[in-house]
């Protein structure tokens, strides 16, 4: 893919950091290298082990550079997986005239650009006490009454911006900001977990009709709502597939790892007779020795039941949401749910979601965002088509829109630094 611009996408897990270098050229992604390795050091996205993180990222580096050499002129972006994200709405008023002059201001872009950089610099930093991962422009308000979706080429003495933002308590994102621009030399474009998802999961139609997206996570599951193309509600669940993976391991008498290889090749999330429940699974305990055999029967009893607490939990937060928002409280959400993050390739995920939440649900991932038959995504469909790299390609899709200009603008870098602190990351890595 001649003429391409790269980026390297890094998606900070709390289970695994999984990375993707994706060549973009006009409209179309191309999958230039991936790797997975397991997450250390921390936990939703506080740092607690700062030597055991630097270890894990570094071994995801040293695989991506393996896979495609160039990585240093590439755009580095990344996001981090928390339960400690809010979503904020703030309402922002500039005068554009001074009281004491007559007249009227045009709006131009880079005026809007000048005045939502402010916000950003207003609700991102140590005097916030948060940091703006996400931030959206929901509305504009022209001289106190009149509401406009785009002011430019308009004119006015005031305006006032609805923006909503995805933040986090400051300390927290600001050691994560420090320690990746000590590992890569330069300071990378940072985003939420749970918003790329939904960018690289979702499509266009379902985020301007309404839509809810679960991410099956490893240690909670997230609920993000989104209506006109932005989020309009976010929450958690405090269950996720490390608690069907104790399940496992608590039943079973197995080890963690044994469980989560189990659960990968055998799970499903539905018991259903229909299927082959005679059937043997041979695993072995946690002394690594001893081969037991279960039914195929008894397994999927034990995944079924904690995967249902989830969903009736999923399912409370649903309702509410149709009940809160509305827009959503006559027809109910039109694009109902989809799920992506590693819980949703379990076998099956989707006929036990749509049993218990009563809607239209889909597994979400990239390539699905995209038409049926659609050329724009080039790859393995390992990746593409994978729930748990959804946050990857969507750190990208975020860097494009216009919207991320701020973020952008707001934390300045250069390929040659990324690069800088790739040789220096190789000079001590041999």
């Amino acid at each position: 893919m001649a003429g391409h611009e790269v980026y390297t996408s890094i998606d900070i897990g709390s289970r695994n950091f999984k990375g993707v270098v994706i060549g973009v050229k006009g409209d179309t992604f191309e999958v230039l290298g991936y790797a997975e390795v397991g997450a250390r050091g921390i936990e939703s996205g506080d740092i607690k082990d700062v030597a055991a993180f630097k270890e894990a990222f570094n071994h995801l580096l040293e695989e991506l550079l393996r896979q495609y050499p160039r990585l240093g002129k590439s755009e580095l972006l990344l996001s981090f997986s928390s339960d400690k994200f809010t979503l904020d709405f703030h309402n922002e008023k500039f005068n554009l005239v001074e009281e004491d002059e007559e007249g009227e201001v045009m709006i131009t872009e880079e005026l809007l650009e000048d005045l939502k950089y402010e916000i950003f610099d207003r609700l991102s930093g140590p005097e916030a006490g948060k940091k703006v991962l996400n931030m959206f422009t929901r509305r504009f308000i022209l001289n106190g009454s009149r509401v406009v979706v785009n002011p430019v080429d308009m004119t006015a003495r005031d305006i006032e911006i609805e923006v909503s933002t995805v933040r986090i308590d400051y300390p927290i994102g600001e050691s994560l900001r420090a320690t990746l621009e000590d590992i890569v030399g330069s300071e990378p474009v940072v985003f939420s977990s749970p918003v790329s998802a939904a960018e690289g999961t979702l499509t266009v139609t379902e985020k301007d009709s309404g839509v809810v997206l679960v991410d099956l996570g490893y240690n909670f599951s997230t609920v993000i709502a989104y209506l006109n193309n932005m989020p309009v509600d976010l929450r958690y669940v405090p269950l996720g597939i490390r608690n069907v993976v104790k399940d496992i391991v608590y039943v079973f008498r197995t080890s963690f790892d044994e469980a989560e290889t189990m659960l990968r090749n055998y799970g499903f999330a539905v018991y259903d007779p229909t299927e082959d429940l005679d059937a043997e699974i041979e695993y072995r305990e946690i002394d690594g020795r001893t081969v037991k055999k279960i039914s195929a029967g008894k397994f999927a009893l034990v995944v079924n039941a904690r995967l249902m607490e989830i969903f009736n939990k999923v399912r409370r937060v649903y309702k509410d949401l149709e009940r809160k928002i509305p827009e959503y409280r006559e027809n109910g959400i039109p694009g109902g749910v989809v799920l992506t993050g590693g819980g949703a390739r379990i076998k099956r995920i989707t006929d036990l979601a749509t049993q218990v939440l009563r809607t239209n649900v889909r597994a979400g991932s990239f390539l699905r965002s995209f038409p049926v038959g659609s050329e724009r995504v080039i790859g393995e469909e390992d990746v593409t088509d994978n729930p748990s790299y959804a946050a990857t390609f969507g750190n990208v899709a975020n860097f494009l829109k216009v919207e991320v200009e701020i973020q952008k603008s707001s934390q300045p870098r250069k390929s040659s630094e990324f690069l800088k602190g790739l040789k220096k990351f190789l000079k001590n890595l041999f």
